[in-house]
């Protein structure tokens, strides 16, 4: 028993998780049981929840002080003032907003943060980082060569704003996606972490749920007052729901405080009020997904909420699934158990730009108000970059590598419930 206790400590850890199986294998060996490689995840073939480990980067922890800390007490504080600064933003844009929402620290998506900015690259699309059964997850990031405070990056994000154009269909997403994602009304949470790396430091913020990239000229509801939207919810200038995330591509509605579940799939699919998934009778009822979404999954963001068996994200995401399964994929099915257990695959990382990931023109900025410089070195500069991008993009990129958010008590309810079950069975 202290043996696997040991086991998962190390796993949860480190980050050492074995590589998601390829679609392309010629025979079956099932996976070794990972607290983060869960069954939903690894039906995204390429999901960084499944990808083997260790990550080079170092966590990163600081105040706007510059004291940097590990205690898990000012780590909570650290996000509160993440939130903090993103709802300063949020709450003076122009035009003024009649539906911007409040947003709310969130330690799973820091916490997940931090470990994608551990592998020490940004590189990732919207699927990649999508939480199956869950929602989308927008992302902002920084790569600089010197360290900064999160008053420091969330600045030179805000800075976007002199570029951006209320209504304007000329805006481009490359110099204006971090900014709007932090002005996007539709979200709710926020989670951040930092990295120190070979030679750079990278900063990053995950968003819940992103920004439509449709929204992306209008990402709030302009108005002449305030919180026209919320008048029984309005916290100053926000609209203060205590950050609830609307799932499965629901939208909150202001006036009854609940999510608007999606449509057009089979009654009781969504439930509750922010639209729980069921994965119920084994097929889809939208009959676009048997007609014009076939092959969408990765390239159209409504997709895997209105087609989650076509997408593979049912059963695996339905909340009654037992997390602790190891399970055959879709693509496993069929094939003869190997003779031999393969080693691990390896999961190779490119920091190639994809029409995903849109990196800004770098600026440099000197001497901010903490005292930190943007001035950097053509080697390493600092350079911000967001993920809000096209509404569809290359399947060729969504097939080759994968980053999801899971919440960081999904890290480890595996370890916990095989404990669990060991102990009463001891």
């Amino acid at each position: 028993m202290d043996d696997f206790r040991w086991i998962c400590v190390m796993v949860l850890f480190t980050g050492l998780v074995e590589s998601q199986v390829p679609p392309n294998l010629s025979c079956y060996s099932p996976r070794p049981f990972s607290p983060s490689c869960i069954d939903k995840y690894a039906a995204f073939p390429g999901h960084l929840n499944c990808e083997y480990g260790p990550f080079s980067g170092r966590p990163l922890h600081t105040n706007d002080t510059g004291t940097y800390f590990v205690m898990e007490t000012s780590i909570h504080v650290e996000q509160a003032q993440i939130a903090y600064l993103h709802n300063k933003i949020r709450a003076r844009v122009s035009p003024t907003a009649s539906d911007m929402t409040k947003l709310k620290e969130n330690s799973g998506l820091g916490s997940t943060a931090e470990r994608f900015a551990r592998r020490c690259t940004a590189d990732s699309t919207w699927y990649q980082r999508a939480m199956p059964g869950g929602f989308l997850v927008g992302q902002n990031h920084l790569y600089s060569n010197t360290a900064l405070t999160w008053t420091d990056v969330i600045r030179k994000w805000e800075s976007e704003n002199t570029t951006f154009v209320y209504g304007s269909t000329g805006n481009n997403p490359s110099l204006v996606g971090n900014y709007t994602q932090i002005v996007s009304s539709e979200t709710s949470s926020v989670g951040c972490g930092s990295a120190q790396c070979s030679g750079f430091y990278l900063y990053i913020c995950l968003y819940a749920p992103m920004l439509d990239p449709v929204r992306i000229n209008k990402p709030y509801k302009k108005s002449n007052k305030s919180c026209d939207d919320c008048p029984g919810k309005c916290n100053g200038t926000l609209c203060d729901y205590g950050g609830l995330i609307c799932l499965s591509g629901s939208k909150l509605n202001m006036t009854t405080f609940r999510c608007d579940c999606v449509s057009t799939v089979r009654p009781g699919t969504y439930n509750d009020s922010v639209c729980f998934l069921n994965c119920i009778n084994n097929t889809d009822s939208d009959p676009d997904c048997s007609g014009s979404l076939i092959g969408t999954c990765g390239k159209n963001i409504d997709t895997m909420f209105r087609c989650p068996w076509m997408c593979n994200v049912c059963p695996y995401s339905d909340r009654n699934w037992n997390p602790i399964l190891i399970s055959k994929m879709p693509w496993e099915k069929g094939l003869p158990d190997c003779t031999t257990t393969p080693p691990p695959t390896t999961t190779t990382t490119t920091t190639t730009t994809t029409a995903t990931t849109l990196t800004a023109s770098t600026s440099r900025v000197t001497q901010t108000s903490a005292g930190h410089s943007f001035a950097t070195s053509p080697a390493i500069p600092a350079i911000a970059g967001s993920s809000v991008a096209t509404r569809h993009n290359s399947n060729a990129q969504l097939q080759n590598g994968g980053i999801a958010v899971a919440f960081a008590s999904e890290l480890y309810i595996g370890c916990t419930i095989i404990m669990m079950l060991n102990r009463f069975t001891s």
